[in-house]
């Protein structure tokens, strides 16, 4: 028998995955700009008034929890912490509490289900294109005018959303052109190299252009290394990163024509609708991407068809590169392997493998860190006084000090003016030419990566013609385009 009553965190830290319904939420702008309950003075001679007191739940950017036990030398993060601590000092009337999402849940299933029971925390993170296909069902609210309120805690007090980055800005905006969230900090991928491994094949520096990095590769496989970490399988995220980065440089001139909404990412919805237009996929774009996937098929690890631990075999120095993130800077400074190494990006093709190549240096660069937040739509019908806090809290946490000193301990890419980088992120803060505004068929939908995945794996093989690879790449969006019409018919032309 329970002593003592259940808090709304342990309620939700149970409910884990409920079963899942829809969401019937609307979004309203704000009423008034944004303010956390200020204490008002009573007239002399009168009790003053009572003052509502709240407790916000956050989910993102959350200390370490308390309850877990850490492994020996692993350090405990403060996250937002500090900007909790200083913001419930500076308003008492406020309580901030940090949502631990459930280990081992499915975030899309879990948040299905907290929408359904609207029970969910206050904010919550979720990458903002998996999200898209879910704004119709107000799972988020529209946070449109609240993003263009004076930042009372920033420099200048500006309107709140210029103080963020422009790839945080654009990464909010939703299909129907409203913004539904704030990210803070973004990350980047780049191939992570063996600097010994390359000097003792004869690769003097790092590779630049496609033909570069073939002739490293194949230098490095002389000397018996593994010239390339990565697989076909459902692990992050070699597929994925490579359609991203090539796509890049081979539909350069042409790929926004398909982002209707400006925010230079080509969304579900557009992809659906110049579908149906029949402008895409670019077949011929997509060809040479798998031609170029070929390319590096003899330099993979052995079973690159399955699942490789091709990230422990880089660090046994067996394979000489991969790609990765910045989020795993820390790691390595923490744990470093027994050789030197360094960063490179991802080599540009030039004229001779794409007439129409840019020769530019493409990158994915997004907003993929830990310090997104949404807020529940259905809030803006059961608790609207709630939004306010909510957003004073948020604009509270955008300040440089608290923003740099998160990404400082998760190794990511602060994306709030004024807050700097660690000095060990700063090959991913580099300058580059344009961020990659569309990454694979995953931006169409999960089944649709899953089939591009088991296409390619089997087209790197050579046992397949390119006339082949595109009449069951056409088969594969036929099919995958009607399930995402299915789930959001006012996409329909």
């Amino acid at each position: 028998m329970f002593r003592e009553r259940m808090g709304r965190r342990d309620v939700l830290r149970l409910l884990g995955l409920t079963t899942a319904g829809a969401a019937l939420a609307a979004c309203a702008p704000p009423a008034a700009a944004p303010t956390a309950a200020p204490v008002e003075k009573a007239p002399a001679g009168e009790a003053a008034p009572a003052v509502k007191e709240w407790t916000l739940l956050i989910d993102g950017a959350q200390v370490t929890d308390p309850s877990v036990e850490l492994p020996e030398g692993q350090t405990r993060r403060l996250g937002l912490q500090p900007a909790a601590d200083d913001y419930m000092e500076m308003k008492p009337n406020v309580k901030i509490e940090w949502y631990y999402f459930p280990s081992g849940s499915n975030r899309l299933e879990w948040l299905n289900a907290r929408m359904a029971a609207q029970d969910c925390p206050d904010t919550y993170w979720m990458n903002a294109d998996a999200l898209w296909p879910h704004v119709n069902k107000g799972w988020a609210l529209d946070m449109t005018e609240w993003v263009n309120t004076p930042n009372p805690y920033m420099p200048g007090q500006r309107a709140w959303v210029s103080y963020i980055d422009e790839v945080g800005r654009l990464s909010q905006i939703g299909p129907d052109g409203k913004v539904y969230g704030v990210n803070l900090d973004g990350a980047g991928v780049l191939w992570i190299y063996n600097k010994d491994a390359f000097a003792e094949a004869g690769v003097d520096a790092a590779p630049e252009t496609w033909s570069q990095f073939m002739d490293a590769c194949a230098k490095l496989k002389a000397k018996e290394y593994i010239p390339i970490g990565g697989d076909f399988s459902d692990q992050c995220c070699y597929v994925h990163w490579t359609h991203g980065h090539l796509f890049g440089h081979l539909a350069w001139d042409v790929i926004y024509n398909f982002d209707d909404d400006g925010d230079r990412y080509v969304t579900t919805k557009e992809m659906t609708q110049y579908y149906q237009k029949g402008q895409f996929p670019l077949w011929e774009e997509f060809t040479r991407l798998a031609e170029l996937f070929r390319e590096q098929e003899p330099f993979l690890p052995l079973g690159y068809q399955g699942r490789v631990e091709y990230r422990q075999m880089f660090r046994q120095g067996k394979i000489a590169t991969y790609m990765e993130g910045n989020w795993t800077v820390m790691s390595f400074i923490k744990d470093p392997p027994p050789f030197e190494y360094d960063w490179m990006f991802y080599p540009m093709l030039t004229k001779a493998e794409w007439p129409a190549a840019p020769e530019k240096k493409v990158r994915l660069q997004g907003p993929w860190g830990g310090l997104q937040f949404h807020v529940p739509g259905y809030l803006a019908k059961t608790d609207p006084e709630r939004i306010p806090v909510i957003m004073d809290f948020l604009m509270f946490c955008t300040q440089a000090k608290y923003i740099e000193a998160a990404c400082a301990e998760r190794g990511t890419v602060p994306m709030v003016e004024g807050a700097k980088a660690r000095p060990e992120i700063a090959p991913f803060t580099a300058p580059y030419d344009r961020a990659v505004p569309y990454q694979s068929w995953a931006s169409l939908s999960g089944p649709a990566y899953e089939r591009e995945r088991a296409l390619l794996a089997e087209y790197v093989t050579g046992t397949m013609s390119n006339e082949e690879l595109v009449n069951r790449g056409k088969q594969i969006w036929e099919e995958e385009v009607k399930n995402v019409l299915e789930s959001n018919p006012d996409w329909k032309l």
